[in-house]
């Protein structure tokens, strides 16, 4: 047994334990599993005393050997410090490697985000610009489908009527846009109100019924001149509308005062045969009433502007804010404007602008959208007359009264969503002396219609197709309106169609020919059925010169059938929605 003495410390070793320190060549493994310990305590007390204490040169070098390689083994720890590096690196490459694979999935999500909202709006845009072209009339009746102005990378398409009316449509727009990757494809349900025209009408500048009578079947009859009748018209519910006036006939013409039964200026209740203001009873009759112009015109628009600047707070102007010259208002009429002839319109003394409330016995019928009243500004106009002898009708001057147009339809009509037409208020049911003879609308300026031919090419495939089996079958199964236009005087020669046909000249019929339309026509000249050719309508007929009402016509004034959109209108969305591409 060994003793190894040092300072304030004594260990002893096994005999084991001393064959493993101080045998050469012996120092393994198994050094530090046992005497770990003791050996940093050894190096702590320093070399020089060990070896005193140990004796002899060779066991101190050995010794001294001994601390200093467990001095190195113990202190020394490079190796470890590697290790360690190599795991920080190991897992910062790990981190960094996800931290970047993850910012990469998150800028290519945002990047087709991006794309996606930006395809989107594309496709919104290209709605909102199907829209515009349908109230400014570049939709025909049969799908329209278009590049969008904005972009070629957006295509819009405008479906045929879905359901459609007199005045009113259902219509799918529909666009699909793209932006890099991403597609999108969006649909509304739009209602296309138009309001240009009245429903169940035939409406001309004159009418002349030289023929048998009742040829007017139903629906109310508005002229901007003088209408001549042969007998009342058939359908007691019906009304007609003359700027100047009626004449009941009992022959073919009214060229002199020694063959008429008189004027109508009235709806008298009892039957008067003769006299001035003859009329029939039952029959809604109103020469003279107010004439209408649209807003957009010079006449309409500054009627709406005087309107909106003379009523305040729903009270009209007081006399003393409008400016006088000389002394008088300076909206009075003149004295000489009507040196030709004003029959029953307003003195010098009458203003020039007013409104008109339409009072009755239960109050006004103007509604609160025109709490002063309907404005109006009287306004001399030429007119026909068909008293004025040999080459009538001649230019007659008077004054009438005219307001606007939309504001007119606004007050007095309301439009049926479930029909999609227009129809009349109980207000104007009750009181039709409150009518307004309405402008010819413009149905050609920048209207898309379906069919353009010259009037030499008219064929059937061009005036669509009612459905009416056996003897008429459209290839649908089902009505095929569709919106026309003939340029030049046509002589018709067809036998049926169904839509909007714009004749851009005079129409005829042919001899021994029957046309039969479902619909609204609309002739920018004269219309003369020319016996024996016979003209059938079934909707609306609407001239902007004379109508000639002989026996081979006969107008069915109805919104039971569907016509074709032309003219501008009002778009109004119902619903949207978002599919796949």
């Amino acid at each position: 047994m060994v003793r190894v003495t040092l300072p304030q410390r004594r260990i002893e070793l096994s005999e084991r334990t001393e064959q493993q320190i101080f045998t050469p060549g012996v120092f393994g493994a198994g050094l530090f599993d046992n005497a770990q310990a003791m050996f940093r305590a050894w190096i702590r007390c320093g070399v020089n005393q060990v070896h005193d204490h140990v004796g002899g040169a060779s066991r101190g070098g050995q010794l001294m050997r001994l601390v200093t390689s467990i001095r190195r083994i113990g202190e020394d720890e490079r190796g470890a410090a590697l290790v360690v590096a190599l795991l920080f690196f190991a897992l910062t490459t790990i981190l960094i490697s996800a931290m970047l694979a993850t910012t990469g999935r998150e800028i290519l999500i945002a990047g087709l985000h991006q794309e996606g909202v930006k395809a989107l709006e594309l496709a919104q845009a290209g709605i909102q610009e199907g829209v515009a072209r349908m109230q400014n009339a570049h939709v025909a009746a049969t799908p329209t489908t278009f590049t969008s102005s904005l972009t070629d990378k957006v295509q819009v398409t405008i479906s045929a009527p879905l359901l459609a009316g007199t005045n009113g449509a259902y219509r799918r727009i529909t666009a699909v846009a793209s932006s890099g990757n991403a597609i999108r494809r969006v649909s509304v349900l739009v209602l296309e109100q138009m309001g240009a025209g009245l429903p169940k009408i035939t409406y001309g500048e004159a009418f002349q019924q030289p023929g048998t009578p009742n040829q007017i079947m139903s629906g109310d009859v508005y002229s901007r001149s003088y209408v001549q009748y042969q007998s009342p018209l058939p359908d007691p519910n019906s009304t007609t509308y003359a700027a100047w006036r009626i004449s009941q006939c009992q022959q073919r013409t009214c060229t002199n005062a020694g063959t008429d039964k008189g004027f109508c200026y009235s709806n008298y209740p009892t039957p008067i045969e003769s006299g001035p203001g003859a009329c029939l009873a039952g029959q809604k009759w109103y020469p003279g009433t107010r004439m209408a112009e649209t807003q957009s015109s010079v006449i309409g628009s500054a009627i709406k502007k005087w309107g909106a600047d003379n009523c305040i707070n729903g009270v009209p102007t007081p006399d003393n804010l409008i400016p006088k010259v000389n002394g008088r208002r300076a909206d009075r009429i003149s004295a000489d404007t009507c040196s030709l002839g004003c029959t029953g319109t307003p003195s010098p003394s009458e203003t020039e602008f007013g409104f008109d409330r339409d009072v009755v016995a239960g109050g006004s019928q103007v509604s609160s959208k025109f709490p002063c009243g309907l404005p109006f500004r009287w306004i001399e106009r030429t007119v026909a007359d068909e008293q004025s002898g040999p080459g009538f009708p001649v230019p007659y001057r008077r004054l009438f009264k005219t307001i606007v147009f939309e504001q007119w339809r606004d007050n007095y009509w309301v439009f049926d969503e479930a029909a999609l037409t227009l129809v009349k208020t109980k207000a104007l049911q009750d009181n039709p002396q409150f009518g307004a003879i309405p402008p010819f609308p413009d149905y050609i300026s920048g209207t898309k219609f379906d069919n353009v031919v010259a009037a030499s090419q008219v064929t059937p495939s061009v005036l669509g197709c009612h459905q009416a089996p056996p003897s008429s079958v459209c290839a649908s199964g089902k009505d095929e309106p569709v919106a026309t236009l003939i340029n030049g005087n046509w002589s018709v020669t067809n036998t049926r169609g169904q839509g909007t046909l714009v004749v851009n000249g005079d129409m005829t019929i042919s001899s021994s020919t029957t046309f039969d339309f479902w619909g609204t026509i609309i002739v920018m000249g004269k219309l003369d059925p020319n016996i024996p050719g016979q003209l059938i309508v079934h909707g609306n007929l609407i001239a902007r010169d004379l109508i000639v009402v002989n026996g081979s016509f006969k107008v069915y004034g109805t919104d039971a059938y569907v016509t074709a959109p032309v003219g501008s209108s009002t778009v109004f969305p119902k619903a949207w929605w978002e599919s796949s591409p």
